[in-house]
C-alpha cells in the first residue's frame, strides 16, 4: 500500500554508455533540470537526478557541471566502460540509492535520448496518489518522436502512433504493458520486492516488467505523462534495434513461459503470449495494418491538417513495409539467440 505525502522523494536514474557524446548529456541535462524546476514550482516531489556514466574519461568535460550542481539535485557516478551493459549502471546507482538511510518513495528511469515533458513526474504521481490501495508498481505514458524527418524516423512515428493507440485500448481490461527502456516511475521499494537488474538479460527492461506482473503488481498507462526520444536514423539502426527487442522476446519467453502459463489472470496471460510471439509471425497482420492507416491520416491532419501529402505517403509506405522489417529482425533474432550472439550495438544519435 502506498501513503500519501506531501512532498514525495523522487530519484531520477538515467544511464549513460561509453558511445554516448558529451553534448548528448547536456541536452539531456537541459531537460532533466526542466522537469526539477517544475517539480520544485508544483512542490509535490523533491527531485533529485543521477547520471550513471560508463567512462570515467567524461570526467574531464562534466566537471564543470558537476561543480555547479553543489546542490546536489544532480549527481554524477562515473564507471568504468562497460559496452552494453546498462543493467549494470543501474544497478550501481539502486545499490548507493538503497544503502542510504532512507530510501526514496519513487524511482524514475530515463534514457539519454529521453525528452519528458517537465510535469512527467507529477503526472505519474497523481495515478499512484487516485489507486493508493492499489498493487501498482509502475506508471509511464505516449513515447512520440522528437523529430519526423527521415523516412524511418516517419516509420517508427507510425510505430509509435500504434502502441500508444494499443495502450489505450488496453486500459479496458487488466493486460500486459511493457515500456521500452523502463521509462516511467516505479515505487521505491520495487527492487525489494522482485529484486534488481538481471545483468545478463539483453532487455533488462523487458525482464523486470515480466517479473513485475509475475510478482502480481501492476503497470500501468496515463496519457498525462508525455515523453519524447530519438527514433534510430537509418534503417540498419532501426534493424539492430528490433533485433535486440526480439531477442529480448526470446529470453522472456525462455525464462518466463511458465510462469506467466500459470498466471491465473487470463487477460494478463494471453496479452503476454501476444506480446511475445506476434512479431515472429506479424506479417500475418498486414490487412489490419491497412486499415490502420485511417487512424494515421487522422493524426497527421490533426497536427498538420493536410499540408504535407508526401509525409502522409510515406508514412502508408511505411506503415506497409513495418511488418515485413519486424518479421525479418525476427528471424535473424533467432539465429542469433541461438548461436548466442547477444551483442550490444550502439545507435547514431542527433544532439536534441
Amino acid at each position: 500500500m502506498l501513503e500519501k505525502k506531501p512532498l514525495y522523494k523522487t530519484i531520477a536514474i538515467i544511464p549513460v554508455s561509453s558511445s554516448e557524446p558529451v553534448e548528448l548529456v547536456k541536452k539531456s541535462i537541459e531537460s532533466m533540470e526542466s522537469v526539477k524546476k517544475y517539480s520544485d514550482y508544483n512542490k509535490k516531489v523533491d527531485l533529485k537526478i543521477i547520471y550513471v556514466i560508463d567512462d570515467s574519461k567524461k570526467r574531464v568535460y562534466l566537471e564543470d557541471i558537476a561543480n555547479a550542481k553543489k546542490d546536489e539535485s544532480i549527481e554524477f557516478i562515473f564507471r568504468l566502460p562497460s559496452q552494453g551493459k546498462k543493467a549494470a549502471a543501474l544497478n550501481d546507482a539502486l545499490e548507493k540509492i538503497y544503502s542510504s538511510d532512507t530510501k526514496p518513495d519513487f524511482l524514475a528511469f530515463f534514457d539519454v535520448d529521453s525528452r519528458p515533458k517537465e510535469d512527467f513526474i507529477d503526472r505519474c504521481i497523481d495515478v499512484f496518489e487516485t489507486n493508493l490501495n492499489d498493487n501498482i508498481a509502475l506508471v509511464s505514458g505516449p513515447r512520440f518522436i522528437i523529430n519526423e524527418e527521415s523516412f524511418i524516423q516517419k516509420l517508427v512515428g507510425v510505430e509509435y502512433l500504434l502502441i500508444n493507440d494499443l495502450y489505450r485500448f488496453s486500459d479496458f481490461f487488466y493486460s500486459y504493458k511493457h515500456f521500452n527502456g523502463l521509462i516511467g516511475l516505479v515505487r521505491g521499494d520495487l527492487f525489494d520486492k522482485i529484486g534488481f537488474f538481471d545483468e545478463n538479460k539483453i532487455c533488462e527492461d523487458l525482464d523486470i516488467c515480466e517479473r513485475i506482473y509475475i510478482n502480481s503488481l501492476k503497470i500501468v498507462y496515463t496519457d498525462k505523462a508525455i515523453v519524447k526520444e530519438q527514433a534510430p536514423l537509418t534503417l540498419n539502426d532501426f534493424y539492430k534495434q528490433r533485433i535486440r527487442w526480439m531477442i529480448g522476446h526470446l529470453e522472456g519467453i525462455n525464462a518466463h513461459l511458465n510462469d506467466f502459463l500459470y498466471i491465473k489472470n487470463r487477460s494478463i496471460k494471453i496479452s503476454w503470449l501476444l506480446f511475445v510471439f506476434l512479431p515472429f509471425n506479424i506479417v500475418a497482420l498486414q490487412p489490419f495494418f491497412m486499415m490502420y492507416y485511417c487512424r494515421v491520416i487522422q493524426d497527421s491532419i490533426k497536427k498538420n491538417g493536410l499540408r504535407n501529402i508526401r509525409s502522409l505517403l510515406e508514412k502508408f509506405v511505411a506503415l506497409m513495409v513495418y511488418p515485413y522489417l519486424m518479421e525479418f529482425s525476427s528471424f535473424n533474432a533467432i539465429f542469433r539467440y541461438i548461436k548466442n550472439d547477444k551483442r550490444w550495438e550502439q545507435l547514431e544519435r542527433e544532439f536534441v
